[in-house]
């Protein structure tokens, strides 16, 4: 046994006994762990799974100073042994303790007691102290150690060796019998008193709280400084006539000192200053160039200072007149400062950065709640034939009744002090009346008079959830602290000398064969996997994001069959992308609000629909197991039944009933019963006919049934039905989403409400589209992450931001800022922020990799997007070595006059012929080329009547297409929404009959869509026509067109073909960019001239074809 998954064993450290063993162990990357084997017999197999799914799965890859860190945990088939890693400590282990060790284990048994983490016991193994700092090992471990005799128990309670059931009293003894040999190197009468009551043999008399025990044992400390243990001192001078005075002052300071340094050095002499804090005193001190510390003695206050105390650190090191072990003071507070500096620069730029993150979504939510309807009421009363229909009195000045019809039209709830009372019934303008019926709360719940409020719960929920996520964030109240520091400031990612990945080898392990043919997949999913807890991977059009997503799930789930993953984006239809590609043996839930929003192929995946599929699995199972025992059995089944419907019938009790029952059964049961004349003979009966084994199958089966039928019954605030893991309850929901690996949500639903009672903790966060969320929206999963994986690409469609004026002032307003640019400001995704600062910075370049090979589009269309929007990444269109067919593949089938196009190979940077894929359709000749110049509804006629003019073209070029088993789609692209509105309103699609698949419902479905290039992103069609839509007769701004990154999505969607419709000479000689553009080229403007020097631009589409 050599290997165990990926970790190869190098030296045995304990032998518990022939099944529980501590090895040491290498990883594939050559790290050290400690790993514990457990040779579980295959009868307690399903137990010592249960425990670590309840007790070590909660805790894997925490990161707690006070426990060791688990880095996984399983099962190895090959081997048949379970085993655990841990985190080795390579710092040397203290073997002579002090008072103020065994003070900072107690501080963290009493941490972990009110973490509700159990599940240890106390040895000279399970706990270490670490330069000062103590570990816990093996939490969570103890019914283990217990069922296989594995426990030490030289240290243990008297009560707790007979049954194992741990209280922090039995915790208690086991630490004090630890340490007791402190008492070796101590006289003292009350440090032997504390021991002797924690020791006694009585539980009862020992002390009440950990809390107790550390007051009495900090109070022994402060009256008796040896206790302290000192290695060096810090040389202290004061005025010499001060000298007696302050030695009160130092001797407290020696029992327990506070230091905080200063951000600013001293005038002066540019020496680092500060305060110090003790239980009764504070003051000010200099860091003198001379090796010592200079305190203003003459200006000490009498009291503590509770800043000092809560943001300082304590001393290490005892404080003295007179140099005693000396060393180099000021060098020493000269690092203080500097850390001190560093980590103040860092939390002004994190609250700096999380303000501005936060401040979008609060003014979003103010706006919803400001402009939501308000009506005051002046009282409120109970109609008299129902109580819950509640009649409001609104105040004498109220006018908006329009408001009124709407809410009632819209069923929209009121709500009063955000409770929900209902929805309007009726309203009576003459009276001023307004009745709710079947109100939510009762008429005690209302305040006599006040405010009815619109309820915008539901529309301001995903901003409370940004809101909460960035405070938490602030806090570093999240799953892995070590996140907020590198998301806010990168540079703390860098390794010096980062692990050497075995790509070669890698190869081997590789799921997906395609993988192997590109290179930058393969190593995007090697080095995610391996660089942690950060890793971006830049995922142009048709690159294979969603490939690369799969595999790294495969990984994931192949290393660790425990492991938690959560595939997110900003849309449900990219997290459903990745869903429906993962294969059938990774066990994936997907969480939605609305099961409509989800793609129909996954719906059977919801959260609900998981669950009730289970349930009947699980009913049938049973079932089955059942019928073959009787099957197997001496049982009578007909007097088996008869059995159970007796005693669900109530009338097993008296003999008459039985009597009453029995004459109404058939007859083969009535001349079994007929000669009884006791329910004790009838009893007789039942055993000589039934296996009694069997029939208490039946009867376990008949709860367990009622069990699964309550999985999502509510009772109170819980489910009726509720599993006991060991140390909580849980319902069936929150077990079946424990257990399973991937969850699918969108970044703010998996905040819902609905998981409140889910701690959710994701050993992955693989966030799809991250160029496409706020930095809000992007920390809301990122909380939740132990590691996280953003895939996007910057060079796409930028977060959405408000496009509400008043919004935009409260941003303003907020940050005190009324120049503020809101969309550079809030235009920038974090993933954008991230990648910007890894590609300038050389040292981060080992954490991001871009996806370099385009499989999306034909060759002419890959190179223009390369060409114009990856021309210092440039992407490369797939080698003919390994896709010869590729042409073929994505060949539009159309016979154009022009069949071939040159371009320059960004690559090998030849000239090369390739199948022409793009073309333009200019309307430069036509009457009237021109938009209608309204800014908030831009449209063009000419346009709209050119693209159908295609699209009968298209239709009659593509006979029969409906009938092929891949049929081409068409997407009609528009650059603004009035255009988009006027092709939808005009453009009817079913006309195009070879572009419409018959269904008999006669609920026929068009291969032809028409939206904006919003709504696009992350879709493809064979073919795209683009509507550039803007044109003017004088020269005039391009608009938002001017963004490179709109007509980058827009033309990267097509697989074939792309047609772009639009006045060509009007790009290239009247529009211009708008002088406060934050674009310094017109990437529209430079396609359009390569296209017209490649002689693909065309009057009509007619043209272009033979």
């Amino acid at each position: 046994m050599n290997h165990i998954n990926k970790f190869e064993i190098t030296q045995s450290l304990k032998k518990f006994n022939d099944i529980v063993q501590l090895y040491l162990a290498e990883d594939k990357l050559g790290k050290i762990v400690e790993i514990l084997l457990i040779k579980t017999p295959q009868n307690q197999k399903k137990y010592v799974d249960r425990v670590l799914r309840y007790e070590i799965d909660p805790i894997c890859n925490e990161i707690n100073p006070l426990v060791q860190r688990i880095i996984q945990y399983g099962y190895d088939e090959e081997n048949e042994v379970h085993f655990i890693a841990y985190e080795y400590n390579t710092n040397e282990e203290k073997d002579e303790f002090t008072v103020n060790d065994l003070i900072k284990v107690l501080k963290t048994l009493n941490h972990l007691k009110n973490q509700n983490r159990y599940g240890f016991y106390i040895s000279p193994l399970t706990i270490a102290i670490y330069d000062d700092q103590p570990e816990i090992k093996f939490l969570g471990l103890l019914k283990v150690f217990a069922l296989f005799d594995a426990i030490d128990t030289d240290c243990l309670a008297p009560e707790f060796k007979k049954n194992y059931v741990q209280s922090f009293q039995s915790d208690m003894y086991a630490v004090f019998n630890r340490f007791k040999d402190i008492l070796n190197h101590s006289d003292n009468n009350t440090l032997h008193e504390i021991f002797e009551k924690a020791l006694a043999l009585n539980k009862i008399d020992r002390y009440n709280s950990y809390k107790d025990v550390i007051d009495v044992l900090g109070k022994y400390q402060k009256t008796t400084i040896q206790s302290v243990s000192y290695s060096k001192t810090v040389t202290v001078s004061v005025k010499s006539e001060l000298m007696t005075n302050f030695q009160t002052v130092m001797d407290e300071m020696n029992e327990e000192s506070f230091l905080l340094v200063s951000e600013e050095k001293s005038k002066e002499h540019n020496n680092v200053q500060g305060q110090f804090s003790t239980e009764n005193y504070s003051g000010n001190f200099f860091a003198n160039s001379d090796n010592s510390i200079f305190i203003l003695a003459d200006r000490i206050k009498n009291y503590t200072n509770k800043y000092v105390n809560n943001n300082g650190f304590v001393s290490e090191y005892k404080f003295g007149y007179e140099s005693f072990n000396s060393f180099n003071i000021s060098q020493y507070f000269e690092n203080k400062w500097k850390e001190a500096n560093d980590l103040g620069k860092l939390h002004k730029k994190e609250t700096a950065l999380i303000t501005k993150w936060k401040t979008l979504p609060q003014k979003e939510q103010e706006f919803i709640e400001e402009k939501a309807f308000k009506a005051i009421y002046t009282s409120c009363s109970a109609t008299k034939k129902k109580s819950n229909n509640l009649i409001f009195q609104l105040s004498k000045k109220f006018r908006d009744w329009y408001f009124i019809r709407e809410l009632r039209k819209n069923n929209i709830k009121l709500a009063i002090d955000d409770k929900v009372v209902g929805i309007i019934h009726k309203y009576n303008q003459k009276d001023y009346q307004l009745i709710i019926q079947d109100a939510e709360i009762t008429i005690d719940d209302i305040p006599k008079s006040g405010k009815l409020i619109e309820d915008v719960t539901i529309e301001i929920s995903q901003f409370k959830k940004q809101v909460y996520a960035c405070t938490n964030f602030s806090k570093r109240e999240v799953v892995n602290p070590e996140l907020c520091t590198k998301l806010i400031k990168p540079e703390h990612l860098i390794i010096e000398t980062p692990p050497n990945l075995d790509y070669v080898a890698f190869e081997n392990t590789i799921i997906n064969e395609r993988l192997k043919n590109d290179e930058s997949q393969l190593e995007s999913v090697l080095e995610a996997l391996h660089r942690k807890p950060l890793y971006l991977i830049q995922g142009p059009p048709g690159t294979g994001k969603t490939t690369v997503i799969v595999e790294l799930v495969e990984q994931m789930v192949l290393e660790n069959k425990n492991v938690k993953i959560l595939i997110t984006s900003q849309s449900n239809l990219a997290v459903d992308n990745v869903l429906e590609r993962l294969p059938d043996t990774i066990l994936f839930m997907r969480l939605a609000s609305d099961e409509d929003r989800i793609t129909a192929s996954i719906k059977m995946h919801s959260f609900t629909n998981k669950l009730s599929d289970w349930v009947e699995k699980t009913k049938k199972a049973s079932k089955d197991y059942l019928d073959s025992k009787l099957r197997n059995s001496k049982t009578d089944n007909e007097i088996l039944k008869f059995k159970t419907a007796l005693k669900n019938s109530g009338n097993d009790k008296k003999f008459t009933d039985f009597q009453n029952y029995l004459y109404y059964q058939n007859n083969y049961i009535k001349r079994k019963f007929e000669k009884v004349k006791s329910l004790a003979e009838v009893d007789l009966i039942f055993d000589k006919h039934l296996d009694l084994k069997v029939s208490k199958l039946r009867a376990i089966q008949r709860d367990w049934f009622s069990f699964l039928s309550n999985a999502d019954t509510d009772k109170g605030k819980q489910k009726v039905s509720m599993l006991h893991t060991g140390t909580t309850e849980i319902d069936l929901k929150t077990a079946l989403l424990q257990s399973t690996n991937v969850i699918g949500a969108t970044c703010i639903h998996i905040a819902s409400g609905q998981y409140q009672n889910i701690d959710f903790k994701f050993d992955y966060v693989i966030m799809d589209e991250s160029s496409k969320a706020t930095p809000a929206e992007s920390l809301v999963p990122i909380n939740m992450a132990k590691n996280v994986i953003m895939i996007g690409d910057h060079k796409q469609l930028p977060p959405v931001v408000t496009r509400e004026k008043a919004v935009k002032e409260k941003i303003k307003e907020e940050l005190e800022d009324n120049g503020l640019d809101i969309q550079k400001e809030f235009g920038e995704s974090l993933f954008e922020k991230l990648i910007t600062t890894f590609e300038n910075n050389d040292k981060l370049s080992h954490y991001y990799k871009m996806l370099s090979t385009q499989y999306r589009m034909p060759r002419q269309l890959g190179n223009l997007i390369s060409t114009y929007f990856y021309k210092e990444n440039p992407l490369r269109n797939p080698s003919k070595e390994i896709i010869s067919d590729y042409d073929i593949k994505k060949s539009h089938g159309l016979q154009f006059k022009k069949p071939l196009t040159k371009i320059m190979d960004l690559i090998t940077k030849k000239i090369i012929e390739v199948p022409t894929s793009v073309v333009m359709i200019s309307t430069s000749d036509s009457d009237n080329p021109y938009d209608n110049g309204d800014k908030k509804k831009r449209a063009n006629e000419c346009n709209r009547s050119v693209i159908n003019e295609i699209l009968v073209e298209l239709n009659k070029q593509y006979q029969g297409n409906a009938e092929k088993e891949y049929p081409f789609t068409i997407g009609i692209i528009a650059g603004y929404r009035g255009q988009v509105e006027l092709l939808k309103s005009t453009i009817k699609t079913d006309r195009y009959k070879n572009f419409k698949i018959l269904h008999k419902d006669k609920n026929d479905t068009s291969l032809i869509d028409i939206n904006t290039v919003d709504k696009f992103q992350g879709a493809e069609r064979d073919i795209i026509i683009y509507d550039i839509v803007k044109s003017s007769e004088a020269v005039s701004s391009i608009g938002f067109l001017d963004d490179y990154r709109r007509i980058n999505v827009a033309f990267s969607r097509a697989k074939k073909l792309l047609i772009i419709v639009g006045d060509h000479e009007y790009i290239l000689k009247r529009a211009h960019l708008h002088e406060k553009s934050e674009f310094k080229d017109f990437k529209l403007k430079e396609i359009v001239r390569q296209l017209e020097e490649q002689g693909v631009i065309v009057h009509n589409f007619k043209n272009i074809l033979q």
